[in-house]
């Protein structure tokens, strides 16, 4: 029996797996019980046994990645991811709660969240809404201003190649890379584009409120451009569930640490307490009015 380096898994099938070797080859190969649970992402130890491959034995994890399922059950989904792409689109609107909700987990994860506006092509140039999602270009321009101070933030339109440039250059080889977002907002058609697969078809559909179905059905990663790897994963609505750590909600919202330094009290929450510099700088507007909402409103649930 001959052990392969560098073997990572890019689909899960029960107790078959796919497994990338030296991103060069795939190859299917069986769970042993000494293996224990796996990921989409996980470097395995991979031993071919006269022709059967077998993994033993599951490598140390950088990081990981869940969700929390309806019935409170969690739901591992990949590991060792490097960025978080954070899709939203102009149609059905954005939802800022829960990008924020996403940063949390990224920063305790330690991964780089990435966000992409997509279909900018729809965004309402009046200044007056006729739905209640609806985005006005002073909306677009408020997001951005505001999460291109803490991420990378690449507005996207299908209808202009172009727009692509950006986000495409922004892809580093061998970088694992995860897309994350609300249903219909293009995330199996982004992820075409940046894998070229014609198996990630989007076969969305949309109810009357044009709000589309998932599309993704399992957790798979692909060779994406730039020699870098794209995991697409089932819609991530409750990406990390209704509870989350105080702790963990202070630490994410990175924009506050160095404003924090100005308040009185060194283990100041930023909610009533006297000489508060991050409420102060609500206040002066160096600090988005509706990411502070968000840290409270995260804090009372």
């Amino acid at each position: 029996m001959s052990p392969y380096d560098n073997a990572q898994i890019v689909a899960i099938f029960g107790k078959q797996v796919q497994v990338s070797i030296n991103n060069k080859e795939i190859i299917e190969a069986k769970l042993q019980n000494s293996a224990g649970s796996v990921l989409c992402g996980d470097f395995v130890e991979l031993i071919n046994d006269n022709g059967n491959y077998k993994i033993n034995k599951r490598l140390d994890r950088k990081n990981y990645l869940y969700r929390i399922k309806e019935n409170q059950i969690r739901q591992n989904l990949s590991a060792n991811i490097d960025r978080l792409l954070i899709i939203c689109s102009v149609n059905p609107g954005i939802d800022n709660k829960l990008i924020d909700k996403i940063i949390i987990v990224c920063h305790k994860q330690n991964i780089y969240p990435v966000l992409i506006i997509n279909k900018i092509d729809l965004i309402n140039n009046s200044q007056k809404k006729h739905k209640t999602r609806d985005m006005t270009k002073k909306d677009i321009e408020k997001l951005v201003d505001c999460y291109s101070k803490i991420m990378d933030v690449f507005l996207v339109s299908a209808l202009d190649i172009f727009s692509y440039d950006g986000f495409i250059k922004s892809f580093q080889p061998q970088q694992i890379n995860m897309l994350t977002g609300e249903s219909g907002v293009g995330k199996s058609t982004l992820t075409n584009a940046l894998t070229k697969n014609e198996n990630v078809i989007e076969t969305c559909k949309t109810n009357d409120k044009g709000v589309g179905r998932h599309t993704t059905c399992t957790t798979q990663m692909y060779d994406a451009i730039n020699n870098s790897k794209i995991i697409d994963s089932p819609g991530l609505r409750d990406f990390i569930g209704s509870k989350i750590d105080k702790k963990d909600i202070k630490n994410g919202f990175v924009e506050f640490f160095d404003v924090s330094c100005g308040c009185k009290y060194k283990n100041c929450y930023h909610i009533n307490e006297p000489n508060c510099a991050v409420k102060d700088a609500v206040k002066n507007k160096t600090i988005a009015r509706f990411r502070y909402d968000n840290y409270l409103n995260f804090l009372k649930t």
